[in-house]
């Protein structure tokens, strides 16, 4: 019931009250695995990482096998700057679900960041693969063609990204 009830407050966007249901239902059941991690989301919401990693990396520790845990710990970990260990987490999440275009979309990204051009190529391909529609990663693909010296085809994704409605 209070996980249902937190889930109810995360909706209206009303943290505090979410987090105090999902605090009573692990309270209740320690195990309950999905009460964690939407702890963790909503103190993601409230830009409280250092908390919501905490909550992540419990609910891994029941249930490792969750795509989407993976993925929102790498979320965390790239807004914290911390790029590598936010690239090994999206590698977890695309190991289970290797159909998440966001998640090779910032693991491309972060491979920008490292200079690592080749990798974010493949990376946003992947991306764009799954989700021809993303203009950010078509924006970010032209990145990488462009460090690798591919002018033109860096126009052509440039061009296509603001076809999609990019604004950069």
């Amino acid at each position: 019931m209070w996980y249902y009830k937190g889930n109810a407050f995360y909706k209206q966007n009303i943290y505090a009250e979410a987090i105090e249901c999902f605090d009573k239902a692990i309270e209740l059941d320690p195990n309950l695995v999905n009460a964690l991690k939407s702890k963790g989301y909503v103190l993601f919401k409230q830009s409280k990482y250092s908390e919501a990693i905490e909550c992540f990396d419990k609910s891994i520790e029941m249930d490792s096998n969750d795509a989407n845990i993976w993925y929102m710990k790498g979320e965390v970990l790239f807004l914290q700057r911390e790029y590598p260990e936010a690239i090994e987490c999206f590698d977890k999440s695309l190991g289970i679900n290797p159909n998440n275009a966001t998640a090779w979309n910032n693991k491309g990204y972060l491979l920008l960041k490292e200079r690592e051009y080749s990798g974010a190529l493949e990376c946003f391909d992947k991306s764009l693969g799954i989700n021809p529609n993303n203009a950010t990663a078509w924006n970010n693909k032209g990145h990488a063609l462009a460090f690798l010296g591919r002018n033109t085809e860096a126009e052509e994704c440039f061009g296509k990204a603001r076809e999609l409605g990019y604004i950069g």
